[in-house]
């Protein structure tokens, strides 16, 4: 999906672009789920100046490492320590600095790709890419992911609406 002017939602389109190639400290992730927050949104609506050519938006993505830049693959320096624990094949959650999580395939700098755990699918991995690397709690273990219980993240209606709590 991507733009090429500013306005709602009507002017994203699917476009063909080539499936670009990691570079040093790099990944190209094969993106399952991408985020969409306020970000995408006000980059959509113009917030951040007007598009140059197609522009593909998403700032997170959850999906499965497709390729491995050379110097990120082999090198477990501080830039690339993200890497050195990603193959390809691998999941992972990422933060997008530059966006394209709306694409198919997107190059992310290694240093933001963080591998998920086994009991995290790719669904929720891509929720809220975590720069720790311990992505967000599995399904059931945090507040906003709770169905029911006193800690389910439900809005509740006050005892009393007035301003003393009376």
């Amino acid at each position: 999906m991507a733009f090429n002017k500013t306005g709602g939602p009507e002017v994203l389109h699917l476009v063909d672009l080539p499936t670009p190639t990691p570079g040093p400290d790099e990944i190209l992730l094969r993106v399952a789920y991408a985020g969409v927050n306020y970000g995408e949104t006000q980059h959509r609506l113009g917030d951040f100046g007007e598009p140059e050519g197609e522009t593909v938006t998403g700032l997170e993505a959850a999906g499965v490492v497709a390729a491995v830049g050379e110097r990120a693959a082999a090198d477990a320096s501080v830039g690339a320590r993200a890497a050195a624990d990603v193959s390809v094949g691998d999941r992972v959650a990422a933060y997008l600095p530059d966006g394209g999580g709306y694409a198919e395939y997107v190059v992310v700098p290694a240093a933001f790709a963080f591998p998920l755990p086994d009991a995290l699918d790719l669904h929720h991995g891509g929720t809220r890419p975590d720069r720790r690397g311990e992505g967000p709690p599995p399904p059931g273990r945090g507040r906003q992911q709770r169905k029911d219980g006193p800690e389910s993240g439900r809005i509740r209606k006050p005892a009393s609406l007035s301003p003393s709590g009376v």
